[in-house]
């Protein structure tokens, strides 16, 4: 076991992030067949069908060689069932994944209308394979993307038995440059309007340790200096941040550089959001962009509301320990506190996760909320993605704890202001608008995000998923 991931060639492109090359994304839902014989069978002819030399493929991010079009494949519990892994094998597993995340839904506050029972209506079923194709062009992506429905047309005029291509999910345009953030210079932005991907969490052994983009985002030490999360926290066969190797699925050939993929669909409710800024500005008498920018925890063009900072990710939180600059309830601070619970980053450090979310959907007309929208589940929205060894652990316990309860950050029962479950408009939320004056409170704060759909997925490395797309299981080491 190593501390840190070296094996670049063996770990699937999502967990080694895209940089600027890849723009776009297709994300396909597959149903498999009852057949393991037939489905290990797609899943063999699938480099070839989408013309590329492997499947999964792994970009090499450290030396600039990287494909045009990457695939990354994941599987539910489900699908490894029908892939034929067999019982010895699957029961080691964690329990998180094999319940998968429609079972999870009172620890990840899916209630209401993102209750399981209210998602888009093929998740009832299950999602066997996730197959997601990452270019740097709409056209590159969509050729592949076609390739693919080819091979489940030839598949089934063979067998008679075929693999079923459910859903797609993702924008054709993947993760769209809506427009300008400031002078001149275009970035991704989510649809509330903010600056999107912002922070990700650098992994050990990924990136380089004197990167600037370690800065901010990595852990913190008692020097103040920061380095990178350890990929024992992401990976399989490499030590954690306290040192150890955590326990993976058996045989171990199976796990190696291989993780856990949370998918969720989340769709955003932009004339929600921008009735209630407007509303809330009114009555209070403040500037419905400000109140906005406090909720997130960041200006729109991703600045972070810090007096000091040397870039949009290298900050922390040291100068505002009572959130008067940047609010104690605000989003940024709940999914990555940084400095914020004390101990340098220690207390934060367990709990990171490597995001890799992209929008869906086209963006809401610039101007004011429009009353008589009120469909409550608009076609835009962010598909989360995020990776992690231990979904209890990272994603749960971010999303219980933080996102959906604020007593580590003083904040009692609150919710994150942006993404929590308010319920009926019970959210709420205290801000301090400039030094001078006492904190006021924004309150009636409505569920702006609501749960369409997710799962838990496995993500093997490259060795393990043709381990697993061809059958052959050793021994449990």
């Amino acid at each position: 076991m190593g501390t840190s991931a070296t094996d670049h060639t063996d770990i699937q492109a999502i967990l080694q992030g895209f940089g600027h090359q890849y723009k776009v994304a297709r994300y396909v839902m597959i149903r498999l067949s009852d057949s393991p014989t037939v489905n290990q069978g797609f899943l063999q002819r699938l480099p070839g069908a989408l013309g590329i030399a492997e499947v999964p493929t792994s970009v090499q991010t450290l030396n600039g060689n990287q494909p045009p079009v990457a695939v990354t494949t994941a599987f539910s519990y489900q699908g490894l069932e029908k892939l034929g892994v067999p019982s010895t094998t699957l029961t080691t597993f964690p329990e998180d994944f094999s319940a998968g995340m429609a079972s999870r839904a009172a620890i990840n506050c899916d209630t209401g209308r993102s209750a399981p029972n209210e998602w888009e209506s093929f998740w009832g079923d299950g999602v066997d394979v996730l197959i997601g194709i990452i270019a740097g062009s709409n056209e590159l992506a969509t050729e592949a993307h076609e390739r693919l429905w080819t091979l489940l047309g030839a598949f089934e005029a063979e067998r008679g038995d075929v693999p079923d291509p459910i859903v797609e999910a993702g924008s054709d345009q993947g993760q769209r440059i809506y427009g300008p953030i400031r002078d001149g210079y275009e970035r991704p932005i989510e649809h509330f309007g903010f600056r999107d991907g912002v922070s990700n969490t650098p992994i050990r052994g990924l990136i380089d340790d004197s990167s600037p983009k370690v800065r901010g985002a990595g852990r913190l030490d008692a020097k103040g200096d920061w380095h990178p999360i350890a990929a024992g926290e992401f990976l399989f066969g490499y030590n954690d941040e306290i040192g150890e190797s955590p326990e993976s699925p058996q045989p171990a050939s199976i796990a190696q550089n291989g993780t856990f993929l949370v998918y969720r669909k989340l769709s955003q409710n932009v004339e929600l959001f921008r009735r209630y800024l407007d509303d809330v500005a009114a009555q209070l008498g403040l500037d419905p962009a400000m109140v906005a920018e406090k909720m997130v925890g960041r200006r729109k063009n991703g600045d972070p509301l810090v007096e000091t900072f040397n870039g949009l990710n290298d900050f922390d939180f040291a100068e505002d320990p009572h959130g008067r600059q940047c609010p104690l309830g605000s989003h940024v601070r709940r999914t990555n506190p940084r400095d914020s619970l004390g101990f340098q980053s220690l207390l934060v450090d367990r709990h990171r996760m490597a995001r890799r979310g992209i929008t869906y959907g086209e963006p809401a007309e610039v101007g004011n909320a429009d009353p008589s929208n009120d469909d409550p589940f608009p076609d835009r929205g962010l598909l989360f993605l995020a990776l992690n060894i231990d979904i209890a652990r990272q994603f749960e316990f971010v999303q219980s704890e933080w996102v959906n309860f604020g007593n580590d950050f003083d904040q009692g029962s609150d919710c994150d202001p942006l993404t929590g479950s308010h319920g009926h408009g019970e959210g709420r939320m205290a801000l301090h608008y400039d030094n001078q004056n006492p904190a006021i409170t924004c309150s009636a704060i409505p569920r702006f995000v609501e749960t369409r759909g997710g799962e838990y997925f496995f993500v093997p490395g490259c060795d393990g998923y043709r381990l697993i797309i061809e059958g052959k299981f050793g021994p449990s080491l």
